[in-house]
């Protein structure tokens, strides 16, 4: 294991996650997205909702959209429990993350006279788009600490540059920042910082802080929980060591109930909001029209949802191969906790009924977990410094030619061209590296049968793509 004396003078990581968190802010402004439309739309209605709910209305049972029945389209999109009851879709996670953001916006509402402060207003918009980079960055900060451990900081600090540039990371810490993942990014990044330091050392400060990271991590999203398996298997690489690590935590037992309370804490505003509004202290909010949204765990979309044209996560983030090959270099402490979170929590995101999405660049699902294929990324290139110069100049050519394609497909994405959710192989061949779309471009765009996902009928995967394709 290498440690951090390994890092050159200058912390060339750090600058690397400052300048890369700076262009973001700069494409932010740049793309002004809030003069064309809301950033606050979508999802992210759902998981906004309780801030202006809550401290503008102040009335978390919606029942105020009696008297203003256009917001319920424009700005909150409940769904309705079985008494009728209108409740907000989404955990509220992201409200807390986002709670910053929306005081300032708020404020700026306030001073700014010809604002509206009601909470989904340009000041709210503009303060919420800021989120993104500024959470990249302590996602990236975190991180840094944590490869620190494994590989050297100019190593680290080309993981940043493919890792960020090189995916739909930069996309969805930029153009969405509002979308869960690049908060998902940072939490996951503290998470991983957080178990090592543990390891280390089992202080109260390391596990009162995991506590609240964990409730707040399953707040933002309930099945990420399945990242506690990356903590109870941090370290484990045999069956000896396994039986270490459990004597370790009965040893812990008082730190760890203290772990569990505080995340049990975190969760509690939760469930009184459940309890509240559907008088149940669980209710599962998950609804679209008449159907429950849900997994479909005997069909996993697995060859879909990585290579498909409609939002193959490798196809549009082809580089993420490379992160995947580095972990094959796994230290041996970590030899069990990264691959079985990653390919459980892999399954259950191509179980969803929806193993696509919805509208998006590539597979965001997958961006959630970055910090963990970082260190792939890292561990590739920390051998990739050992080659020769020949092979690092035909390696880095190849690897300079993904980025930069990566990069593109970002653009053609923010410009229209590669579509949100009805991509086809044809569409997807005749707007290869072009920079504009041809006169026949939605005649071939095939759009998925969300009813038939719901319903999750078997005739719909295969045969919503069975459109004529004509050369």
């Amino acid at each position: 294991m290498h440690s951090s004396s390994l890092s050159s003078s200058r912390p060339w990581a750090k600058i690397v996650a400052y300048s890369l968190s700076a262009l973001l802010i700069v494409l932010v402004f740049g793309l002004h997205k809030w003069t064309q439309a809301s950033p606050i739309m979508f999802d992210i209605w759902s998981y906004y909702a309780y801030l202006p709910a809550t401290f503008i209305e102040g009335d978390l049972s919606l029942s105020f959209l009696d008297e203003h029945p256009e917001y319920i389209d424009l700005y909150y999109q409940p769904v309705y429990t079985e008494d009728g009851e209108r409740i907000i879709k989404m955990s509220m996670g992201l409200a807390v993350i986002y709670s910053p953001y929306f005081f300032l916006g708020h404020l700026w509402a306030h001073l700014h006279t010809g604002m509206a402060a009601n909470g989904f207003s340009q000041p709210y918009q503009i303060t919420l788009m800021l989120a993104g980079p500024i959470h990249l960055l302590i996602g990236l900060l975190s991180l840094r600490k944590f490869l620190l451990a494994y590989v050297s900081e100019k190593v680290v600090a080309w993981t940043f540059i493919f890792i960020v540039l090189g995916s739909n990371l930069a996309y969805y810490a930029s153009n969405e920042g509002p979308m869960s993942h690049v908060h998902t990014f940072m939490l996951f990044s503290l998470f991983l910082r957080g178990t090592q330091l543990w390891f280390r050392e089992q202080s109260w400060k390391h596990t009162l802080w995991l506590g609240l990271l964990s409730g707040l991590i399953v707040l933002v999203r309930p099945n990420n929980v399945l990242i506690g398996l990356s903590f109870i298997f941090f370290g484990v690489y045999h069956w000896q060591s396994l039986k270490a690590q459990l004597q370790l935590f009965w040893k812990n037992a008082p730190k760890l109930g203290g772990l569990l309370a505080v995340a049990f804490l975190v969760l509690l505003p939760q469930l009184f909001y459940w309890k509240y509004i559907s008088g149940d202290w669980i209710c599962y909010s998950y609804k679209n029209g008449q159907y429950t949204e849900g997994f479909f765990f005997d069909r996993p979309r697995i060859y879909l949802g990585l290579f498909s044209y409609t939002k193959g996560w490798l196809l549009y983030s082809p580089l993420m191969l490379v992160a995947i090959l580095g972990l094959f270099r796994l230290p041996k402490g970590l030899r069990w906790a990264f691959p079985i979170y990653l390919l459980l929590n892999g399954y259950i995101i191509l179980s969803w009924w929806c193993w696509w999405y919805g509208g998006s660049f590539g597979h965001r699902a997958f961006i959630d977990v970055y910090p963990f294929l970082s260190l792939g990324f890292a561990l590739f290139f920390q051998a990739f410094f050992s080659w020769s110069r020949l092979l690092r100049w035909g390696v880095g050519s190849v690897l300079g030619v993904f980025l930069a394609f990566s990069m593109f497909q970002t653009w053609q994405y923010i410009g229209g061209i590669i579509h949100w959710d009805s991509m086809s192989k044809k569409t997807y061949w005749d707007h290869f590296l072009r920079t504009k779309k041809t006169a026949d471009y939605k005649d071939w765009l095939i759009s998925p049968d969300y009813e038939a996902a719901l319903k999750g009928e078997v005739s719909y995967w295969n045969d919503y793509r069975k459109k004529e394709e004509k050369e």
